[in-house]
């Protein structure tokens, strides 16, 4: 209501309860005894007396038809029971305001204490034991407030530094109670550091009982003893909802996900060990706030954008929202608060935090779910031939920096030296582009190349299952007029990415099982390759379910049945169990091909294909 810059004057009312009056019906209600001059007497209330827990309630109401009146009247005018407040902008009409208040409330009854007024306006007052300064726009803590409070801390600290193990419950609730009513002019620090003394009050047996203070109770007494003068003094005009940089973030049970919006390529993403797994999402969603700021403030690209910045969080969970800022009671989580207050304070930004709907934070939900299992590729020395026959290629549209084969490179999420996100986006026209990507995203590589016309080499697993094949194989035996030329590379030729790290698993299901026949264990070296190179997570998941199946049956048959009939089971299992369209036949044909040039050939050898070709000259491997 009130705003820098304004003058203001003050009013206090006299025995303020006592202008109320009670129904004669009712007042035998309001009794009480008392021993006057020697001889026990009763009492009534006639009027409406202090300690009746309806009181305030009953006497805002009868303000409240005076507050109706001056601002109907356009005034700004404010009563919190018998105190009140007024002011205006311009001095000259502050002046006539306090007048008119003045005269009102003696005109409807009300007795002032005049020696708590200050009619005269000024900028700056001292109202609810708060010193309004309109100058600065500052609401500050009186200098009686701050004595007291300093006092019944330093009492607290003496109490406990003495040996003794706790303290009144009263006490340390005297307090905490104090510290939350400083909150206008301390802010949301008021809830946050005081969590843990609110815990030990908890645990208390009466008001009286002694309770005892823990470590982290003790340390935010230390913290109100230390820097309750440094705190005092909040804005209390209207904030600036403006900030400099917004965040997005979510948290899944897998890993997070979170992106700057004032950044192009601010996107970062993690994985949870399985031990964070296992907590609760308000814990993980904490912990990858942790995380987000640590990797910023280390990042060139966004780490000055946060150094003395005001920080917009937004996030679809309400309990961070609301942790980050108040606090919690739970020890784990308000922890991973304080983590996030000390990192901030070290940076030296200000986090504001926003909850929103889920449907409006879908691109971080997509990043914390997101898994690099389409981190594959191929292996250099095979590059540089497919670059000696068909090259030099200029852009890697799949890539990061471990893995990219030219200069120039798009990848997944932002990393060094990546010279854009998300290969889709960019413009392939014009570029002799090297593609390796995702088997998922074949068809939309496919659509790009022929709406641009560009020039590419495309590697494509084998798949003929695929959604992805009708694309490049429209019909039976043949490939789609748009492919040039082709390539056959050998399984040997695929750099495994990091995927479910099925490999390792395979190894270990064969070491289980013990001796193996010759063609075992060239299924078993081969086996995740094969697998990697063109599934999706969840489809590798149930490969390796099915492969487990079988060794364990191996297991079960004993070490004489592992020989050539062993083999044979094995490519059998591979056939139904995994790819039961018989992308792995028994001879074990390779899994990836590369296609180029022109003219029109049929589907033909294990696992070959050759692509008819149109004016735009692109390969497809």
């Amino acid at each position: 209501m009130f705003g820098k810059g304004d003058f203001l004057f003050t009013l206090d009312l006299q025995s303020a309860y006592h202008h109320i009056e009670i129904y004669p019906d009712h007042q035998t209600y309001l009794g009480f005894a008392w021993n006057f001059e020697g001889k026990l007497r009763y009492f009534v209330f006639k009027v409406l007396p202090f300690g009746l827990s309806t009181a305030g309630y009953i006497f805002s109401k009868v303000t409240r038809e005076l507050v109706k009146y001056w601002r109907a009247g356009g005034h700004r005018v404010i009563m919190y029971l018998d105190d009140g407040i007024g002011g205006h902008r311009n001095k000259t009409r502050a002046v006539d305001l306090s007048r008119q208040v003045h005269k009102d409330l003696g005109r409807f009854g009300f007795l002032i204490a005049e020696n708590k007024c200050e009619w005269e306006p000024t900028q700056e007052v001292t109202w609810l034991g708060l010193r309004w300064n309109m100058t600065e726009g500052m609401v500050y803590i009186t200098e009686k407030r701050l004595v007291r409070f300093e006092t019944s801390v330093k009492a607290v600290l003496d109490f406990v530094s003495v040996g003794r193990l706790g303290v009144p419950a009263r006490v340390l609730a005297g307090v905490v109670g104090q510290v939350i009513s400083m909150g206008v002019a301390f802010g949301t620090v008021v809830r946050f550091m005081t969590r843990y003394m609110y815990a030990c009050i908890l645990t208390r047996a009466g008001w009286d009982s002694f309770i005892f203070i823990n470590k982290e109770a003790l340390d935010e007494l230390r913290f109100w003893a230390g820097n309750v003068r440094v705190l005092n003094g909040r804005p209390f005009h209207i904030r600036d909802n403006t900030h400099d940089v917004s965040i997005y973030s979510d948290a899944s049970g897998t890993g997070y996900g979170r992106y700057v919006l004032q950044v192009n390529d601010s996107k970062v993403i993690g994985t949870w060990s399985e031990a964070a797994m296992t907590e609760n999402s308000t814990w993980r969603g904490l912990e990858a706030v942790v995380r987000m700021l640590r990797h910023y403030y280390m990042d060139g690209l966004v780490g000055p954008r946060l150094v003395g910045r005001k920080v917009l969080w937004l996030t679809d969970s309400q309990n961070v929202a609301s942790i980050i800022h108040n606090g919690s009671r739970k020890k784990e989580l308000q922890g991973k608060a304080r983590q996030i207050r000390d990192i901030c304070n070290n940076v030296g930004c200000e986090i504001v935090t926003s909850w929103i709907p889920r449907a409006e934070n879908k691109l971080a939900d997509l990043y914390s779910k997101s898994g690099d299992s389409d981190d594959w590729g191929i292996h250099r020395d095979v590059f540089l031939g497919l670059d000696d026959a068909w090259g030099p290629f200029t852009v890697d549209r799949f890539a990061s920096t471990h893995n990219t084969k030219c200069d120039l490179f798009n990848s997944r999420w932002w990393c060094p030296g990546t010279a854009g996100v998300d290969g889709l986006l960019q413009v392939w026209a014009g570029q002799n582009n090297w593609l390796v990507p995702p088997p998922r995203l074949i068809p939309k590589v496919v659509n790009k190349l022929l709406d641009e016309q560009a020039q590419a080499v495309l590697v494509v697993p084998y798949w003929t299952s695929a959604p992805f094949w009708p694309v490049i194989a429209p019909s039976e035996g043949r490939f789609a007029c748009f492919v040039k030329d082709y390539k056959q590379l050998p399984p040997e030729s695929v750099i495994q990415g990091k995927g479910l790290g099925l490999q390792a698993r395979v190894d270990e299901a064969m070491r289980a099982v013990g001796s193996l026949s010759q063609h075992l264990e060239l299924l078993s070296s081969k086996m995740a390759g094969y697998v990697l190179s063109s599934k999706a997570d969840n489809t590798v998941s149930k490969y390796y379910g099915g492969f487990r199946r079988w060794s364990q049956f191996i297991t079960r048959e004993g070490t004489d049945r592992r020989g050539d009939a062993g083999g044979r089971v094995a490519i059998s299992t591979f056939r139904t169990s995994f790819f039961k369209d018989g992308w792995i036949r028994a001879e074990l044909c390779p899994s990836i091909m590369v296609v180029f040039g022109d003219g029109a050939n049929s589907l033909r050898g294990k696992g070959v294909a050759r692509f008819r070709g149109n004016p735009s000259m692109w390969r497809c491997i």
